[in-house]
């Protein structure tokens, strides 16, 4: 019996895979600060506004963004708002790269929040509904609960699933 023979051959099997990768990353990490967003506090939308994602491996996001001034709060107020991010696009994929090397490098992002308060926010430090004296809008160590947890496991491994079918039912956009 003959094989199957892929319509993806030589360079074009690299360019696939690479351009697949890039995507799965784009959507991951736009579902996962989707998540952020969702999960995290909200008083005047500052902090859930500066959820942010920059290409590459860079460490920390420094933090420039200061708390909103206060007199808002969401609570008893306006619903809480979720603005849609799209992260940066991932630099394009050399074809003639070794495999590993692609997979590796330029297929991430690093996610981070913006606002000078965000070690509070996030639960890392103690402090967020002590300062405030309101119920906040997050659970107490939404953060991390949402890392260690699996919720964020299965956000990335829903994200890379839609991607990998994404491409495969379209595989001339990848290319």
């Amino acid at each position: 019996m003959p094989r199957r023979r892929g319509r993806l051959l030589g360079n074009n099997t690299f360019a696939f895979m690479g351009h697949t990768t890039r995507l799965a990353a784009e959507l991951s990490t736009e579902a996962v600060i989707k998540d952020l967003k969702l999960l995290g506090p909200y008083f005047s939308g500052t902090f859930e506004r500066s959820w942010v994602a920059v290409p590459g491996r860079k460490g920390d996001i420094p933090p420039t963004v200061p708390q909103a001034r206060a007199g808002y709060s969401r609570v008893g107020g306006a619903p809480k708002t979720i603005t849609p991010y799209i992260p940066p696009p991932l630099p394009k994929v050399n074809t003639r790269v070794h495999i590993m090397q692609l997979l590796g490098r330029g297929s991430s992002y690093t996610i981070g929040n913006k606002t000078t308060y965000r070690a509070i926010a996030m639960d890392l430090i103690p402090g967020r509904t002590e300062k405030t004296g309101v119920a906040s809008s997050a659970a107490k160590n939404w953060f991390r609960t949402y890392l260690n947890g699996g919720a964020m496991d299965i956000t990335v491994k829903e994200a890379i699933r839609a991607a990998a079918l994404q491409a495969k039912r379209n595989p001339e956009t990848t290319l």
